[in-house]
């Protein structure tokens, strides 16, 4: 069963941030061969869903507010 948790960005530990980024990073830089900055300033005024199964992320994405990056709700950095 997987275990859904949603925090606003200054309501993450940082050991769970830690976690967020170093799975995002394994998956879009170094699975996917993308050179990119991951960390792009939208992170602090998101919400991030994540999915946890046997404590193990599995599963996230970020919920960029609007006016951030777009002018409306965006979700990005899905990954499963």
């Amino acid at each position: 069963m997987i275990s859904w948790k949603l925090k606003h960005y200054n309501e993450l530990s940082t050991d769970l941030l830690y976690l967020i980024l170093k799975t995002r990073q394994e998956v879009f830089i170094i699975e996917q061969n993308c050179n990119y900055l991951d960390s792009d300033s939208s992170d602090q005024n998101s919400h991030h869903l994540m999915g946890f199964k046997d404590n193990d992320l599995i599963a996230y994405m970020r919920i960029v507010s609007p006016g951030e990056t777009y002018e409306h709700l965006s979700f990005g950095r899905i990954l499963v």
